[in-house]
């Protein structure tokens, strides 16, 4: 996946799971999103040719997820 696509995906899971929590859905509904937005992390490369955001203070602009510096 880029980097936009990434991007669009974690705003509809992040919709869904505002939703979710303000309609006291299901634990297992909350859960099920929190799970594909890890996993959205580990999917995603961290960079976009065509958007070309920076990293800041190490977060990705794309999935919010932390990136190490080894």
């Amino acid at each position: 996946m880029t980097g936009k696509e990434i991007l669009n995906k974690k705003n509809d899971l992040m919709r869904q799971l505002n939703f979710c929590l303000s309609t006291m859905e299901k634990k297992d509904d909350v859960r099920n999103l929190r799970k594909e937005l890890k996993n959205l992390t580990q999917q995603c490369p961290h960079h976009d040719a065509e958007l070309n955001f920076a990293l800041i203070e190490g977060t990705c602009p794309y999935c919010g997820g932390k990136i190490l510096n080894d």
